[in-house]
C-alpha cells in the first residue's frame, strides 16, 4: 500500500508541476519574424530564357 500511496504522490507532484506557465500572462502569442533578402533573376533574350532559371526571371 505504501508503494502505490509514494508513487500517487509523484504522479500529482508532477502533473501540478507540469501546469505553471513560465511566460508572462500578458504575453502575446506569434511566430518569429524572418528577415531575408530578395535577389531578382535577370530576363534572358534567345535560348537562354527557354531554361529554367530564364523562365523564372521573365515571371518576376
Amino acid at each position: 500500500m505504501r508503494p502505490l500511496v509514494s508513487c500517487l504522490m509523484a504522479v500529482v507532484v508532477l502533473l501540478v508541476a507540469g501546469c505553471g506557465s513560465q511566460a508572462p500572462p500578458n504575453a502575446k502569442p506569434g511566430l518569429p519574424r524572418i528577415v531575408e533578402g530578395f535577389t531578382l533573376l535577370p530576363c534572358p533574350h534567345g535560348k537562354a530564357a527557354e531554361a529554367t532559371i530564364g523562365m523564372e526571371g521573365c515571371s518576376e
